[in-house]
């Protein structure tokens, strides 16, 4: 049954939500992180994140508006492959939601580090490249700022994020053109082939390392808002999709420029000519700096507050909303599921979200290590788009649908194997941790299982969705047998054409168990009758 709750949420409001949860501490950092990873070939590492991601949105775009209600990506898996199947892809997608925040918290704290106060050099430590403990108190404020603008209500939440947004658009576009117009006609076109003679001194390969662990993927998560927010959004059948396209787009436009910009404009020779020794302090303000832009640099500097707070408060919007969408499988205490009376908040998860977030910041005060593991949380939760949407089309086709993608088993397909492709490269370390998280969300599940249902059925359920459980350690498997590079004990060299021909097959197979897994569940049965009685 679809949860009634106010429709406030306006196409304007979904677009911005979304772009402003993609354009935050990424284009702050995610530019610098880009091209000391893959030099000036990072400027390729942008478009190709964002063709990757429209994959996974299309597959989104299909389902969200026949489900508009509210809960995460993975919760559209649980009417095509069941509770379990949906409990794993939204515990992995709350788990980089609740990542993201910190990630945003941590990005204000950074950049006011680099402040000509006293006080504000104590909150980073350069040696380690991570939060001081002045620093993680800082963050947690900040944190808990966040907190109170969700628990206000939703309604201030989009407000207020309209209000950023036009500050932030004036930020963005004066960091893309006054460098370039300050340098103008002398613009350092040749830094694109400026070390080693070429646009790739890293290698090619080092442009996917870039989107897989450079911070490229979360700065296109943010068509996530709009499906989230699907239960309170005006005409969803219309304002979905075109929200996911529209974001998508505008958000690869601007990271495509900034980056630009930034190779464009950058006085290499005071780095020693090699873009590995950028410093991750403060990328961008830094630049303006060394160029005498001390009005850009003002600017950053407040935009450094502004950016990742607004995008920081749709990620906290958003993680209560995913946990109650966890709650829907009755595997997460009950007091979770319960909505305030006048504005349809999960307030109860929102304060789980409080006290996980902060958690998180104090075990991972590094933005680059945070971002790291949300790209990996985030892909997992991913999967439940081309999961539900090849599902769907094979076991709901009296399903009434606001919208139909053509070639929609192409973009399943290419979006199961290119997240697969960027976990694979995200390396042994990071995979493992993953596993781990998949491991702890499903042990979890099963202590619920037993709970409630006395594992009824859960033989049915376990079928679904052992294509999930099990892609993870098959994936970490792949990286232990890796080289170096990877983490791994060097059994096969590295990319080598076994090492990808036999991972290739294996992501093959898992996704053909995906789609031949998926079922009519009762949830989807009770959804469509329910729907042509006009009960729901």
């Amino acid at each position: 049954m679809v949860v009634n709750t106010k429709r406030t949420i306006g196409l304007t409001a979904l677009i911005l939500s979304a772009v402003l949860m993609q354009v935050g501490s990424s284009w702050l950092f995610g530019v610098g992180l880009a091209v000391k990873i893959a030099g000036p070939a990072a400027i390729f590492a942008w478009p190709i994140g964002a063709i990757v991601m429209s994959f996974v949105a299309m597959t989104i775009a299909e389902v969200a508006p026949c489900f508009p209600t509210m809960g995460g990506v993975g919760r559209y898996t649980q009417y095509s492959h069941g509770n379990l199947a949906a409990f794993i892809a939204d515990w992995a997608g709350f788990l980089a939601l609740a990542l993201a925040v910190i990630a945003e918290a941590i990005a204000v704290t950074q950049y006011a580090s680099s402040w000509p106060f006293s006080w504000a050099n104590t909150l980073y430590n350069t040696e380690l490249n991570k939060l001081s403990t002045e620093g993680l108190i800082f963050a947690s404020f900040l944190v808990v700022f966040l907190f109170l603008i969700n628990a206000f209500s939703v309604k201030f939440l989009m407000n207020s994020i309209k209000g950023l947004g036009l500050f932030k658009f004036i930020v963005i576009v004066s960091a893309i053109f006054l460098p370039l117009a300050f340098l103008f006609p002398n613009i350092k076109l040749g830094n694109f082939t400026a070390f080693h003679g070429t646009i790739a001194p890293y290698g090619w390969s080092s442009v996917w390392t870039a989107i897989a662990v450079g911070g490229i993927i979360p700065a296109f998560i943010g068509f996530q808002a709009p499906v989230t927010f699907a239960g309170e959004a005006k005409r969803p059948e219309r304002n979905i999709p075109l929200a996911i396209i529209l974001s998508m787009v505008i958000s690869m436009l601007i990271y495509t420029c900034l980056q630009f910009s930034f190779i464009a404009s950058y006085p290499l020779e005071k780095i020693g000519g090699d873009w590995a020794n950028i410093s991750l302090q403060s990328p961008y303000a830094t630049l303006a700096t060394m160029l005498g832009l001390h009005f850009l640099s003002i600017l950053l500097y407040a935009d450094a507050a502004v950016a990742p707070t607004s995008a920081g408060v749709v990620l906290m919007g958003l993680a209560p909303r995913t946990l109650y969408g966890l709650h829907s499988t009755k595997h997460v205490p009950n007091f979770l599921g319960k909505l305030t009376k006048h504005t349809s908040i999960p307030l109860n998860a929102l304060v789980v979200v409080l006290i996980i977030s902060i958690g998180f910041l104090w075990l991972v005060p590094s933005w680059q290590s945070v971002i790291s593991l949300l790209t990996l949380c985030f892909m997992i939760n991913f999967l439940g788009g081309p999961a539900s949407a090849m599902g769907l089309r094979k076991h709901a086709k009296d399903l009434q649908r606001k919208i139909r993608i053509p070639f929609i088993s192409l973009f399943s397909f290419l979006a199961f194997v290119s997240i697969s492709f960027l976990l694979l490269d995200c390396g042994l370390k990071m995979t493992s941790y993953m596993t781990i998280a998949i491991i702890i969300g499903f042990l979890i599940y099963l202590y619920y299982e037993y709970k409630v249902n006395k594992f009824k059925g859960f033989g049915e359920e376990l079928k679904s969705a052992l294509w999930i459980v099990l892609y993870m350690p098959f994936i970490t498997l792949m990286d232990f047998l890796a080289p170096s590079e990877l983490g791994g004990i060097g059994f096969f060299k590295y990319h080598s054409v076994a090492h990808l021909c036999i991972f290739a097959a294996g992501i093959v197979l898992f996704y053909i168990a995906m789609v031949k897994t998926s079922r009519r569940t009762k949830l989807l049965s009770d959804f469509i009758e329910g729907y042509k009685k006009k009960i729901i």
